[in-house]
């Protein structure tokens, strides 16, 4: 028996190279294994520099604005496969059917909306449907709370309702539950908040599917790194065998292939040309970039060539 850890976090943007760098530094200490953001402000262009930065896999829905942007990065302390990916064209959500530890967790997702837009939510169950989600982890910062009564404090407590109202229905239809309530029932607790006038709400949190939820050791409420909102986190007990690494490493063997070396230093040539008057990319980054670019392209053309080869 082992353990995942989920958290969800609104960066408020990571457009700053330098606060950028040390949010991903301060993420990598806490050693999560999955780790959503919101309001991360990244633009299409810049989606692949931040993606080298972090260094594993990250998955990163933008805008060509910095308005929006959402991300879900993953560590390298645990096996996973991403069987199918959708990020929304509005940089709002991503939607992932993630096969792991002997289950699967058919949609791990991030959602950030700042109006009451129940469209959005409504969108979002149309697209997890489509995906034939058998295990649903929803997090992140959903900008309105699941009850006045508890969960928000200050003058006049309210949320967005016509979004509240579909929420519920997709808790409902898809059974999930706020596992966070369920472990602390009577408990106020908040993750964002304001002085003028006083408000204190629980706007990010996680729904997961009820049998999840039987599997989730601890949730927590923690402070963060660089901005307004807190840290959400949840533990989740799954059978699986430990991995290695995970560093991407080039296949030797093919160097005797020319079509490959060629490919090799083509892909060398473009990332390089690509950067060359890019200011945020130093020699270092670029060398990630480079590696980055030939896992992804090189190798992958490699191995269905390989495979059309054999059959």
């Amino acid at each position: 028996m082992s353990k995942i850890t989920i958290s969800s976090l609104n960066v408020r943007s990571l457009v700053n190279n330098e606060k950028r760098r040390e949010v991903f530094h301060w993420l990598k200490k806490q050693n999560f294994s999955i780790y959503l953001l919101q309001e991360a402000h990244c633009t299409q262009k810049s989606s692949e520099i931040w993606a080298a930065e972090w260094g594993y896999t990250a998955f990163i829905s933008s805008l060509a604005s910095n308005k929006v942007g959402v991300a879900i990065l993953f560590n390298n302390n645990f096996p996973f496969k991403i069987l199918r990916q959708l990020c929304d064209k509005e940089g709002r959500y991503i939607i992932l059917d993630l096969e792991s530890w002997r289950a699967v967790l058919d949609s791990l997702q991030y959602l950030c909306s700042n109006t009451d837009d129940p469209a959005f939510f409504k969108n979002v169950s149309e697209q997890m449907l489509a995906f034939q989600c058998n295990e649903i982890i929803i997090g992140g910062d959903f900008n309105l709370v699941l009850d006045v009564s508890i969960d928000e404090a200050g003058e006049k407590p309210t949320t967005h309702w016509n979004s509240l109202k579909e929420l519920k229905y997709i808790q409902e239809n898809l059974d999930l539950t706020d596992i966070w309530r369920d472990l602390n029932p009577e408990i106020r607790r908040y993750t964002s908040g304001r002085n003028r006038p006083e408000v204190h709400c629980r706007l990010d949190f996680f729904l997961v599917s009820l049998s999840i939820a039987r599997r989730v050791s601890n949730v927590n409420i923690l402070p963060a790194y660089e901005t307004d909102h807190s840290l959400c986190k949840i533990d989740i007990n799954f059978h699986f065998n430990p991995r290695g690494p995970g560093f991407w490493k080039l296949n030797s063997a093919l160097l005797s292939e020319v079509d490959y070396v060629n490919a090799v230093k083509q892909t060398i040539a473009k990332t390089a040309r690509e950067y060359e008057s890019d200011e945020e990319v130093d020699e270092v980054l670029l060398w990630e970039m480079i590696k980055l670019k030939i896992s992804q392209n090189v190798d992958g053309t490699a191995k269905v060539r390989k495979i059309a080869n054999t059959s």
